[in-house]
């Protein structure tokens, strides 16, 4: 695998966090030499340290045109954030070359089903298709604990101008506006607010527990398992 070095351009607070959920940054990465990395929305890099003993993998939020990358990293006080929580603008980091499997296809009619930082590879697709002028048919379902811990609200209700229908779910406020939903993202929400829903393809990227959950309560709705793809990492 090709290990380069890019620097860090910029970090951004997108959330502060809670009692009960982390603070989330972009760190937005330059390459120190030559072009950037070139992927396909829905991949992932891999932060090493620089004696190689350390690394993480992150997906990525920019748009494959942009000529750096960014990533929403939650700070959760584990290892690698800890190192990266001591880095500042100017640093260089070690970046894996992108991979993964997590492919996501704009002509696609689709259901995006995200958890906290699980929305980044969503926003790569869905930047990629504003610089292209794509119009989307999309439905995105995004859960995040509360209303703070939404990441970049503006830009997120400004993809909905190519086709995407946005359903915000909080699982802990109890005072949210109307137009969000109450609770965890099920299938019970996705039939009443998805009409084609058996058509569709699915994409979830999340915690362990979410995908796994909504995987098994997708296809108990019949939905064929070919017709389901999820990017999934360990519970921390």
């Amino acid at each position: 695998m090709e290990i380069r070095d890019f620097e860090i351009k910029e970090i951004t607070e997108l959330t502060k966090g809670n009692s009960d959920s982390h603070p989330i940054y972009s760190f937005k990465l330059n390459p120190i030499s030559g072009p950037n990395y070139k992927f396909k929305p829905g991949q992932f890099i891999t932060i090493f340290s620089e004696d190689g003993k350390l690394f993480r993998s992150y997906s990525i939020a920019s748009a494959p045109e942009w000529d750096f990358i960014e990533l929403f990293i939650e700070m959760i006080k584990g290892k690698m954030t800890s190192y990266l929580s001591n880095k500042r603008v100017g640093d260089v980091l070690r970046i894996g070359e992108p991979r993964g499997n997590f492919l996501l296809e704009e002509k696609t009619k689709s259901v995006y089903l995200a958890a906290g930082v699980g929305i980044a590879p969503f926003f790569s697709i869905l930047r990629h298709s504003i610089i292209n002028n794509v119009s989307i048919d999309s439905y995105l379902f995004y859960s995040v604990k509360h209303m703070d811990d939404i990441i970049l609200l503006n830009e997120l209700e400004s993809f909905e101008r190519i086709g995407l229908r946005i359903l915000i779910n909080i699982t802990r406020d109890q005072n949210i506006p109307e137009h969000f939903f109450q609770g965890r993202i099920n299938t019970e929400k996705i039939k009443r607010h998805v009409p084609d829903y058996m058509e569709r393809k699915y994409y979830i990227c999340g915690g362990l527990t979410f995908a796994k959950d909504l995987k098994t309560s997708l296809m108990n709705e019949g939905i064929t398992e070919d017709k389901i793809l999820s990017d999934i990492w360990g519970e921390n």
